[in-house]
């Protein structure tokens, strides 16, 4: 791989994020994080019992046997040029979610003033928070808080191992954009279903959970100043909206989800977070901003707004900077 360069990888990049932009997660095929999913089930039902170090093993196994397929794939890939071009742009695409999360903000908003069961419904599709009871502004406030720290999840972070692999490539060829994206795409996903601190997963879920943690630390602090630069751009960005960020980054349990959520909560000038019921459970959590006003559906659009431009920024810059380096 090492004689196609980084700038063929740069080409599948870009075909990725408009891709992604316009199509969105495929529709008539199993996407490639669901079978991770099934992978990670299987693992999890047979090794969550047996304590801690077990979840260290079952993580281990995920990120070898992706690697290894991610490995198989490349080496199809090299038998043309074409054929590298066009797997490697729609394998990355599907790494990304700016479409599905534009699309998964709009859903609930469409209900909130018509049918607020069927907006509390829509919401709760895409947050783990319990929804059934949600007032109207409870249901925006969620809708906006998953943008933000899904804009590093989703789309930020997975830019930056692509672009990261394409800078080692050059050295190492299989420590490529396709195979880094996909190892943390397992490392999200592993994290996403057992790396909580709550039963069945206590113990389990510890290691998943602190190398998701590592893994986002760089991207979830470089993408809050993407989303505080695109708002700036925008005209989203409120007087003191650093301030707030730089009070508010570390108020999150988790170090990394609070990054982007103060930065959008600082432009917008709204209060986030704070406690929610979880499966039955009420969880004291700190609120995230201050309420400078009330939150509108307006609000959501101009984070989807930011978002976007903070993707666009992103892939400009280093793109950029890989072709000068």
């Amino acid at each position: 791989m090492r004689f196609l360069g980084s700038e063929l990888w740069i080409i599948c990049i870009l075909l990725a994020v408009i891709l992604d932009h316009f199509t969105g997660d495929p529709k008539s095929l199993t996407h490639p994080v669901v079978l991770i999913g099934k992978l990670i089930k299987a693992l999890t039902k047979f090794l969550e019992t047996r304590g801690r170090f077990a979840g260290l093993v079952m993580w281990a196994i995920v990120i070898l046997g992706v690697f290894l397929v991610c490995l198989l794939i490349e080496f199809i890939t090299l038998l043309n040029p074409i054929l590298f071009l066009l797997l490697n742009s729609w394998f990355l695409s599907t790494a990304l979610a700016e479409k599905s999360l534009k699309d998964a903000a709009v859903e609930p908003v469409r209900f909130i003033e018509t049918d607020l069961d069927a907006a509390r419904k829509s919401v709760g599709m895409i947050v783990g928070r319990d929804t059934g009871t949600l007032s109207k502004e409870g249901i925006l406030k969620a809708v906006v808080e998953t943008q933000a720290e899904n804009a590093v999840d989703g789309i930020l972070a997975p830019l930056f191992y692509m672009f990261i692999g394409c800078f080692l490539s050059r050295w190492v060829a299989c420590l490529n954009p396709f195979t880094l994206v996909y190892i943390y795409k397992a490392v999200n996903t592993m994290d996403s279903m057992v790396g909580y601190t709550d039963f069945p997963y206590t113990k389990f879920g510890y290691f998943p959970a602190r190398l998701d943690d590592l893994f986002n630390y760089v991207p979830a602090r470089l993408g809050a100043l993407f989303l505080l630069f695109s708002g700036k751009l925008l005209g989203r960005y409120r007087k003191g909206a650093y301030a707030i960020f730089k009070r508010f980054r570390r108020s999150s349990p988790s170090p990394n989800s609070g990054h982007p959520e103060a930065a959008v909560a600082g432009m917008l000038g709204l209060e986030l977070c704070g406690s929610q019921y979880y499966f039955g459970n009420y969880h004291e959590k700190p609120v995230v901003g201050i309420a400078y006003k009330t939150i509108e559906e307006k609000d959501v659009l101009k984070t989807v707004q930011i978002v976007f431009l903070a993707e666009l920024l992103f892939v400009l810059l280093f793109t950029v900077l890989l072709l000068l380096v």
